[in-house]
């Protein structure tokens, strides 16, 4: 094991068992993953994405920390990609982050049926974290996963009748039109 994957390693771990109570350390631990994604992805780490997601199914504070990771990600690498990255490394993210969005809808599909399910059983605070990452996915999602999914009708609309989650569901509308 190299140095960056023992320090990725040790991120990641510390990152899972993170609580509200250390949310600021939580939070910089947050960004030093994103950074190290960002140079690792095309190369040693290429299952990032992947591995980030599938640990997201553990507990309900995993799965809310980790799509708060894929959100500023997706941030990083699509709206502040021409302050933060190079181009070139920019493009080539957006192209593997294309390849990878399945895994992200996969797991914004499952927060959002568990909720359609029992709303008792999902926190708010996740349902919240669940679409504002989605928001942020949408300004650049393909196409083909709101023209061939179920992502307007099982995803969005099961948030548009509780008063919560009205606003930030409207702005993910608002992102889906723009795509379409």
């Amino acid at each position: 094991m190299s140095l960056k994957d023992f320090i990725a390693s040790y991120i990641f771990m510390t990152i899972e068992r993170g609580s509200k109570s250390r949310k600021a350390l939580l939070s910089k631990a947050n960004s030093i993953l994103v950074e190290i994604v960002k140079k690792e992805w095309n190369g040693v780490w290429q299952s990032a994405i992947k591995d980030i997601v599938q640990s997201s199914y553990q507990s309900q504070e995993v799965c809310e920390n980790n799509l708060c990771i894929l959100k500023e990600l997706s941030q990083d690498i699509f709206e502040f990609s021409k302050t933060s990255i190079v181009s070139t490394q920019a493009a080539q993210l957006k192209e593997s982050f294309g390849r990878e969005f399945s895994s992200v809808y996969d797991i914004c599909s499952f927060v959002a049926k568990s909720f359609a399910a029992d709303r008792s059983v999902v926190s708010t605070s996740l349902v919240k974290e669940c679409l504002k990452t989605l928001e942020s996915f949408l300004c650049w999602v393909p196409v083909y996963y709101v023209l061939m999914t179920d992502l307007i009708d099982s995803v969005l609309i099961p948030f548009l009748d509780d008063r919560k989650y009205v606003n930030i569901t409207l702005k993910c509308f608002e992102q889906v039109f723009a795509l379409v």
